[in-house]
């Protein structure tokens, strides 16, 4: 269980339809975003401001719990311009569980005085260390489903102000929706590592030249890149026993896989240069099957060199070039990637959860800009920064977090693109994944799309009555009007 003396969570208020509009708070929340309306000289601003990049906090309006969430930096930061009115302060979130909770569902116990509370009169407010036992029991559990045992560990933070430390993290995964940039960031990151940059400099540079230069370690042998499918296996990863012919005799040697082939040249380089094995999809793999005893051996304070360093007898070779038993270096690095919609970070094998930093790439709409002239993508009026922003909200609300659309599947467009350009991602990408993610459930599609009708329901009319119903049927001549994707977003 996490030390209570180091959790802290607040309580936000978004406040009542007179001081902030329905289209407000969606707005806010659609670009992740929580605000208080108080002038710098007051103690509320003061308490939102203090609020840690880190801590937690559930997010009231209207007499519901709305959100659960975590602030992504201490920094204040300026309000979309579509805000009704003027006075704002913000600070950019990760959502980690929408809810619709009515206030007045709380159990008695939970009615009172204290400020924390949903009924509090107080918009910013900590719950003190005191009462976070309480809260957990009131609040955490009944309306979303968690406990303060698992905050941390289920949902690290983790996003570019926390990612400038990650150059000594010797494992970690990159992990969110589809089509948010995890592998793309792979090369970003092995460079942070051979190179010594932050992520914040490497992310700023010229991706071309940055994947040059990943090539280059990549043919020298300082980057291997595998990925885990079902049917990967130990002897693929570690070493197996291999079948060879030679001049028709048959014999078995023991060949080692990808992880021991560049551990031991991490292991036997004179300069110590770091090495970088990437796995893409590492999530798809059975975790115990391909890495055996190795999920101990990664742990960075058992690799050798550490106080705490561990070596075992592989199960083939039985020793490792002449050295008794086989060890992982400290300067060999593993990167890895997670498609959260593929399988949730929640049933990840626990042992090796523990062993990995844990690194969040959710959509970012702000990112969808044309690289010539760094605005906002437009395509025949269709806001696409927007569109996906209200897409997100709503699979958020309909599923979860987990099974948003990723801004990577808009990143080719540009403002002189064409309507059958943005017509080829939706057929092609954005509604196949959206089919997957609500197989069958053509009522939550529709409501994800609003008033696009790309999805439209046809009644069964000359069948018998008890055959009668109805079906939807995908408009594809939809897809190449503008209106559709307008109607999306502002329905």
């Amino acid at each position: 269980m996490n030390d209570l003396k180091e959790l802290r969570i607040w309580k936000i208020s978004h406040g009542k339809s007179s001081t902030m509009t329905k289209d407000d708070h969606e707005i806010l929340l659609a670009n992740n975003l929580v605000a208080v309306n108080f002038s710098e000289a007051t103690r509320g601003y003061t308490n939102f401001k203090d609020t840690p990049e880190g801590g937690y906090f559930y997010l009231v309006r209207n007499a519901k719990i709305v959100l659960w969430g975590q602030f992504l930096t201490s920094e204040i930061t300026s309000v979309p311009e579509k805000l009704s009115k003027e006075g704002w302060t913000a600070k950019r979130i990760k959502k980690i569980k929408v809810a619709d909770y009515l206030v007045k569902r709380l159990s008695e116990n939970m009615q009172g005085n204290k400020h924390w509370l949903p009924t509090g009169q107080s918009t910013v407010t900590e719950v003190p260390t005191k009462d976070i036992e309480a809260f957990e029991e009131g609040i955490l559990k009944p309306v979303f489903n968690l406990s303060v045992a698992n905050l941390t560990e289920k949902y690290p933070l983790s996003n570019s102000n926390n990612q400038k430390n990650m150059n000594n993290s010797l494992n970690r995964i990159l992990y969110g929706s589809p089509g948010t940039g995890k592998t793309y960031s792979t090369v970003i990151h092995a460079l942070m590592i051979l190179e010594g940059e932050t992520y914040e400099s490497k992310n700023n540079k010229d991706y071309k030249d940055q994947k040059n230069r990943f090539d280059k370690f990549k043919k020298n042998g300082q980057i291997e890149f595998v990925t885990f499918h079902q049917s990967f296996s130990y002897e693929d990863f570690v070493e197996g026993i291999r079948a060879v012919t030679d001049s028709g005799q048959l014999s078995y040697v023991i060949e080692p896989g990808i992880f021991k082939r560049i551990a031991d040249k991490a292991l036997n380089d004179k300069d110590n240069k770091k090495y970088v094995l990437i796995i893409d999809e590492i999530n798809r793999g059975n975790m115990s099957r391909i890495f055996g005893e190795l999920i101990t051996l990664i742990e960075p304070n058992k690799r050798l060199g550490n106080d705490e360093a561990i070596t075992v007898k592989l199960p083939y070779s039985k020793s490792n070039d002449g050295h008794e038993d086989f060890g992982v270096p400290n300067n060999l690095y593993i990167i890895g990637t997670m498609n959260t919609a593929d399988r949730s970070l929640a049933l990840m094998d626990t042992a090796l959860r523990r062993r990995f930093d844990f690194i969040e790439m959710m959509p970012k709409p702000e990112l969808i800009i044309d690289n010539d002239d760094k605005k906002p993508i437009q395509i025949d009026g269709v806001n696409i920064q927007e569109m996906l922003s209200v897409i997100n909200q709503r699979i958020e609300a309909l599923y979860d977090r987990e099974h948003t659309i990723g801004h990577a599947f808009f990143m080719g467009l540009k403002n002189d693109s064409k309507i059958d350009d943005l017509a080829n991602i939706f057929k092609n990408k954005i509604l196949p994944l959206l089919e997957e993610y609500f197989f069958e459930d053509w009522e939550k599609i529709t409501k994800v799309l609003g008033q696009s009708n790309i999805y439209e329901k046809h009644e069964f009319s000359k069948l018998e009555p008890e055959y009668s119903g109805s079906a939807f049927r995908k408009n594809v001549d939809a897809l190449k009007e503008p209106e559709t994707y307008i109607n999306i977003y502002t329905s």
